[in-house]
């Protein structure tokens, strides 16, 4: 995962993965289910995460927190928010995890962070709302 950086361009919904040795995407996350513009985003790294061993995302596989597996949270232009799993060693494609409803902040999501457990989800508007979600709640619905 060194070679690899993580981008975004406001006027595109996808986040891209570049392999900078290479000069190449490696991998592209379409935001367009829902159709989504980034704003901001942030990186969870799954290792770092202290997720219980009999925690629900840990069961349903939501979260593996074995190296190179990676959050990455995604702030959306309307206020929405998306959460997606990224393998970095592997071909497999990101999966939405969790995303939530369009306009439920007033203006851009600036701000994401995840608590040390992955169960709390904090998104910052430019407004300067914030807005809390149990992941825990979510990934169980």
């Amino acid at each position: 995962m060194a070679d690899q950086y993580f981008c975004f361009v406001e006027a595109l919904p996808y986040i891209f993965i570049r392999n900078f040795e290479h000069r190449a995407i490696i991998h592209r996350i379409s935001l367009s289910r829902p159709q989504a513009y980034p704003t901001s985003m942030k990186l969870f790294d799954c290792q770092k995460l202290k997720v219980d061993e009999d925690s629900v995302m840990k069961e349903k596989g939501l979260i593996q927190t074995t190296s190179g597996n990676f959050l990455v949270g995604v702030g959306t232009k309307d206020g929405g928010v998306l959460i997606y799993r990224y393998p970095a060693h592997t071909t497999a494609k990101a999966q939405l995890l969790f995303a939530s409803k369009k306009g439920t902040a007033f203006g851009a999501i600036t701000a994401l962070e995840i608590s040390r457990g992955g169960e709390h989800l904090l998104a910052g508007t430019e407004k300067g709302e914030v807005h809390h979600w149990d992941l825990k709640t979510e990934f169980n619905k």
